[in-house]
Parts: structure tokens; sequence; C-alpha cells
């Protein structure tokens, strides 16, 4: 199924990014399957939609400057490998993976302080 990529701006960065996503897939289904929602970091007011379905890049650039409710949508077709896409998946792998280093050396203090009270506990009723 062929499926294609857009960038989406005009919509207001201050609403939740729920509103926003539920706005954009109810504003695009016309144009085929809303595959995937995906915003930029921070709130430069860019989204990426993935659209999947026969003719849905030409569909999703005929909705450039139509009202969303309220806010006007700009819409362009954007490569899936282009430079923004990179930084937004490299951001996405920073964060979704967490260093757990720190936490594993400071379960390791805790547990050697309740194994010593617990060895002073044994000598103390002993």
């Amino acid at each position: 199924m062929p499926r294609v990529r857009v960038s989406v701006e005009g919509y207001n960065t201050l609403l939740p990014e729920e509103d926003i996503e539920k706005a954009l897939t109810d504003h695009f289904t016309s144009c085929g399957e809303v595959f995937n929602v995906t915003f930029s970091q921070g709130r430069v007011g860019r989204a990426f939609i993935i659209l999947r379905g026969d003719g849905s890049n030409e569909k999703a650039l005929q909705l450039n400057g139509s009202d969303a409710g309220g806010w006007n949508v700009l819409v362009k077709v954007t490569p899936e490998d282009d430079e923004e896409t990179q930084r937004y998946a490299a951001t996405l792998h920073r964060e979704t993976y967490y260093d757990t280093r720190l936490l594993m050396y400071i379960l390791s203090i805790k547990t050697e302080k309740i194994r010593r009270c617990y060895l002073m506990e044994v000598k103390w009723e002993d």
C-alpha cells in the first residue's frame, strides 16, 4: 500500500498534543489511513503525518490552506529520510533508553547497608 509523509503547520501549539493529534487525524482521514502522527521536538508547531492509501499524496496536498477548526493547515510532502526526521528519530532514541548504572549503584549501596544492619542485628541477639 503506498504511503506518504506530510508535514503540517499552522495549529495552535498551546493545545495539548492529544487534541492536536485528534484534530489532524480527523482532518486527514479523507486522504487515506492516518498511520502515524508525530510532533517536532519543542513547540515549533510542526507535525508529521504518515498516510497510507492510493492518491494520499495528492489528497493531502489539496488540504493545504484548508480550515481545520479555527486554523489554516499548511501541508507539505516531506521525504521520510530528510534531516529533520533523522534529528527527531535521534531524539526519540535518547529519550527512550536510560542509563541504569546510577540506579544499580544506588541499589548496591542500599543492599550493602541493609546486609550490614541485618548482620549487626544477628550478632546483637547472640
